[in-house]
């Protein structure tokens, strides 16, 4: 017994404890004993595990906590406000880039036991929070305690808990406190935080006005004068008149400091938007206009605008703009339609006057937000020389004087306070190919058509664009029928048609863009009826012409149509044939600043090789076509009695619910 202790103790094996009884046991146990190392060497054999005790780093954190009430067990102390904080070095330059830099610097508290902290004579609460942050990762925040908590994290430059009290914030912003919010983000730099509470005041300022005005009189001049300046402000329920009311109630809460401000302020608003008696009965009277010769001004031109009617489409001017993205409007056989790009579909904005007939022998073009639909009929019976304007401020067609001339397959351009056609062939019949070299123009003013020039081109289904005082065309199909490349300059003072150099390819019913200083061409089809597989561009200054881009997925039977442009989008619509039946459609936009085609809507299929334009709408009136049945045509006015006979915007709504 004592040789086989000594042994173990020699040999470094852990003794084993067992009671001494005859021979027979031994030789069981030992027996026993080499089985189990065999079984424990084969488990030694597999990959090795690691193991951790799931609390030990929280439990470790709360004895170095429970150890700051021990100063003895501490190796330093924080002095503030006659207060001592006990707490570990190495705990704060883990958690703290001040005290990292403090203690690993040559500054004489690296080789203190002490440092007393200023600039928190007001409270030390803060500090004690953050302190107790580093301990536990814990923090108690409520609006009462953000202010001292951010002050002792962004001076003691805690990561940790400047994440968790912005995102306190963030979740906390309301219409009730986000100036607060915004105040207290800008005081200690939060700019993630900054970001999204901006994003949040520009998105609800309407609703900043009325529900919390209190927030709102807290707004900055740039604030206001920022957000009056937006054509995509969210106006919900609420109306230009609102925003002029508010803008006073602002100034008026400082008269003193904010009065100075009312004349810039009040150039953001769009008198124009306004009604009639809204001008007369009350915003001319009031203090703040009638103190301020600009102001009166504004007002002023406003109540001519209502008295001048038939001036208004040449009113190009912010105080008359919808505050809206413009949207793509197509112009289909008796109704109109509008790309969303937010359902991602084309919904049908009203009926027009027009005459169901494919495949759109008229021109459309919109003239400062007014759209003019010229050469259309209302009855087989009728020519081709019915036109019309829509507004898109009242959603109301208006009939305009006959042109001169029956003619379809034309193009038109608007220059200065004129809309200009040219080309086209007599009637609508292919058959008759007479053409008309007559160029019209027509006076928005007076509502009147008269014969300009008698060196128009013998071309139809051309495109056209104006540039300065000129009118660019090109392209379509000349007196033998074929299609051409050629490509004109139209000079209204000289009354001049000049050859320009050609584009690259021969194109008709296509469809011209004007970019700065670049005209695009898009769409269309070449001389074997097949789809235009590029947009080409030209260079005015230097009257060249180049390859832009190629329209994706293009292969043979592929015809792209051109559906106009947005912004600096320009969309298209590609159909696959085959055997002349469409097989399948897609919709692209190309991106003119990342030069990349993105993926878009497909054409509504009564919107089909229709022209397209862009308008702005008032955002309640989209809103209620979204969850409005197909409408009911809309009333038409003549020109000549529009001030007294059209119907109010409300009144065309009702209509178009019913």
């Amino acid at each position: 017994s004592n040789s086989f202790k000594h042994k173990c103790i020699m040999s470094n094996e852990l003794p084993i404890l067992m009671h001494h009884q005859d021979s027979e046991q031994l030789r069981i146990l030992n027996e026993d004993f080499d089985d189990d190392m065999v079984s424990f060497n084969d488990i030694t054999s597999t990959p090795t595990r690691l193991t951790s005790s799931l609390n030990y780093a929280t439990q470790l954190l709360e004895k170095f906590s429970s150890m700051r009430d021990i100063p003895e067990l501490c190796d330093f102390c924080i002095d503030i406000n006659d207060k001592h904080l006990y707490c570990h070095k190495f705990l704060l330059i883990a958690t703290s880039d001040y005290f990292k830099a403090m203690f690993n610097g040559h500054m004489c508290e690296s080789q203190s036991d002490h440092v007393e902290l200023k600039g928190f004579e007001r409270s030390s609460n803060g500090v004690e929070l953050m302190i107790n942050f580093c301990y536990t990762g814990s923090l108690l925040i409520t609006f009462d305690n953000i202010d001292d908590l951010l002050h002792a994290a962004t001076h003691l430059q805690i990561k940790d808990a400047i994440i968790l009290c912005s995102q306190f914030l963030i979740e906390s912003c309301a219409i009730k406190n986000c100036i607060d919010i915004y105040k207290i983000s800008d005081l200690y730099s939060l700019n993630d935080v900054l970001n999204i509470i901006k994003n949040f005041i520009s998105k609800n300022f309407v609703l900043l006005m009325f529900h919390a005005p209190q927030q709102f009189e807290q707004l900055t001049y740039e604030q206001i004068y920022n957000e009056l300046s937006r054509d995509t402000l969210e106006m919900y329920e609420f109306n230009e008149y609102d925003l002029f009311k508010m803008t006073c109630t602002w100034i008026q809460t400082n008269s003193f400091e904010r009065e100075k401000y009312a004349a810039n302020l009040f150039q953001l608003i769009r008198f124009m938007l306004m009604t009639p008696e809204q001008l007369c009965d009350d915003v001319r009277h009031h203090d703040l206009i009638k103190s301020n010769e600009e102001s009166r001004i504004l007002v002023q031109n406003a109540l001519c605008y209502y008295a001048l009617p038939n001036r208004q489409p040449l009113i190009n001017d912010i105080q008359c703009r919808i505050r809206n993205e413009p949207i793509l409007v197509a112009v289909g056989e008796i109704e109109l339609f509008s790309l969303n790009t937010t359902t991602e579909k084309w919904d049908t904005l009203c009926q027009a006057p027009l005459e169901e007939n494919y495949p759109y022998p008229f021109s459309a073009i919109t003239v400062n937000n007014y759209l003019y639909v010229l050469g259309t009929r209302r009855s087989s019976s009728e020519e081709y020389k019915s036109c019309y304007r829509f507004s898109a401020h009242t959603c109301e067609w208006t009939k305009l004087e006959n042109l001169l001339h029956d003619r379809s397959r034309f193009a038109a351009a608007h220059v200065n306070s004129y809309i200009y056609i040219m080309g086209g062939f007599e009637g609508f019949k292919r058959t008759t190919r007479v053409y008309v070299t007559t160029i019209e123009r027509y006076s928005i003013e007076n509502d009147q058509w008269e014969s300009f020039s008698t060196e128009g081109p013998q071309l139809s289904s051309l495109a056209a664009c104006a540039y300065g005082n000129s009118v660019f065309l090109g392209g379509g199909k000349n007196g033998q029928w074929s299609k051409i490349a050629d490509f004109y300059r139209f000079s209204i003072d000289k009354r001049q048609l000049e050859k320009r150099a050609p584009m690259l390819n021969a194109r008709t019913t296509h469809a011209f863009h004007i970019f700065g200083e670049k005209i695009l061409a898009i769409g269309g089809f070449d001389d074997d009826g097949n789809g235009m597989l590029s947009i080409e561009s030209y260079d005015i200054h230097c009257d060249q012409w180049t390859i832009l881009t190629s329209i994706p997925g293009a292969v043979s039977k592929t015809w792209p149509q051109s559906l106009g442009t947005v912004g600096r989008r320009i969309y298209i619509s590609v159909f696959h044939t085959s055997n002349s039946f469409i097989v399948m459609q897609e919709g692209y936009f190309f991106d003119l600043d990342t030069q990349r085609w993105i993926k878009a809507p497909v054409v509504h299929e009564r919107a089909r090789y229709c022209p397209t334009v862009q308008l702005r709408f008032p955002k309640y009136f989209l809103n209620s076509i979204q969850t409005t049945p197909t409408p009911t045509p809309i009333p038409t006015t003549n020109n000549s009695s529009s001030s007294s006979s059209s119907l109010p915007v409300s009144t065309n709504l009702l209509l178009m619910n019913t």
